[in-house]
């Protein structure tokens, strides 16, 4: 009885690791994202409710950012399956540079490193912003040490996430957003550098 017993539980836990295997997917990996994004929309909305043009304006501009982000993400991942990997990582960097907020994206899988940037462009008195991807390997991370995005990624390389811990520090004030795949689970990260220092913050994956 105990060996048909052990044989049940053996093709059951089989049969869980091959479920769980393939339960991962773009609307989860992004999940966790528009949750924040969702929180944050409404303490904005609760932060200016005595403004509600600055309300709105801020509500827009920071809506169609995002939108833009997450459109792009998605055609990334999707055209590149690139959830097959056991381990990925996802930093979204925003920089207030004179004034203009100056985004990029790296995502880093199996020794791969690609980078979504924005060339900006002047056009009949209109401004652009052309989205492009450069790809390069991962060892090639050190020449955006300007951007620290190294010290970034050496902080979340981690094969479990309760090894990500402890104080980064960072020279530049930014704000970057990070996503971690450790096989199949997400997680997201904020980090928020300023003149008081870095701060790494955990959010847990919520439904909708």
């Amino acid at each position: 009885m105990n060996v048909i017993k052990n044989i049940f539980l053996f093709f059951f836990g089989l049969l869980t690791q091959v479920c769980f295997s393939q339960e991962i997917t773009i609307h989860k990996v992004n999940q966790p994202y528009k949750n924040y994004f969702k929180n944050k929309i409404s303490k904005i909305k609760q932060e200016y409710r005595d403004f509600p043009e600055i309300s709105n304006q801020i509500v827009d501009d920071e809506t169609f950012f995002y939108k833009r982000r997450m459109k792009l993400r998605t055609k990334i991942i999707d055209s590149l399956n690139i959830l097959n990997n056991d381990k990925i990582i996802i930093i979204d960097e925003f920089i207030d540079i004179n004034g203009e907020q100056k985004e990029s994206s790296y995502f880093i899988y199996n020794d791969i490193l690609l980078l979504l940037n924005y060339k900006k462009i002047e056009k009949k008195q209109q401004v652009y912003y052309k989205p492009y991807i450069v790809k390069k390997t991962k060892d090639e991370l050190e020449e955006y040490n300007e951007n620290e995005i190294a010290t970034v990624y050496n902080y979340f390389d981690k094969s479990d996430f309760n090894k990500i811990q402890g104080e980064i520090e960072l020279k530049k004030f930014a704000t970057l957003n990070i996503t971690m795949i450790i096989n199949n689970e997400v997680r997201f990260y904020l980090i928020r550098s300023n003149k008081n220092g870095s701060e790494v913050t955990k959010f847990d994956t919520v439904s909708d």
